[in-house]
């Protein structure tokens, strides 16, 4: 039976063409913003764990730990204790 959107696709075949092209159209539009959208939650991740962490007390332990464990063995040398005695109290502290 012919209607009138069968007429017009009789008269021009390219009006189905259209209609085809349009809703592939919609759909990758759609396909694109649903991509877009999941790019843009996994880019709002990768920054949230690729986020440095705050300086807590534990890395300020970590680091006291860390520069006693260097610094011991220079303890048990003479010339250590050779500049110790000669060194001021100030300039002992200027260098602490």
């Amino acid at each position: 039976m012919m209607n009138e959107s069968n007429a017009e696709e009789m008269i021009d075949p390219r009006v189905a063409e259209r209609e085809n092209m349009e809703t592939e159209l919609k759909k990758l539009n759609e396909n694109m913003t649903k991509l877009s959208r999941q790019v843009d939650e996994i880019q709002e991740e990768l920054d949230r764990k690729n986020r440095p962490d705050k300086l807590g007390w534990d890395d300020v332990v970590q680091e006291i730990i860390g520069a006693i464990t260097f610094s011991i063995p220079f303890l048990f040398t003479e010339e250590i204790w050779e500049i110790a005695k000669t060194i001021e109290i100030w300039r002992t502290l200027a260098i602490f």
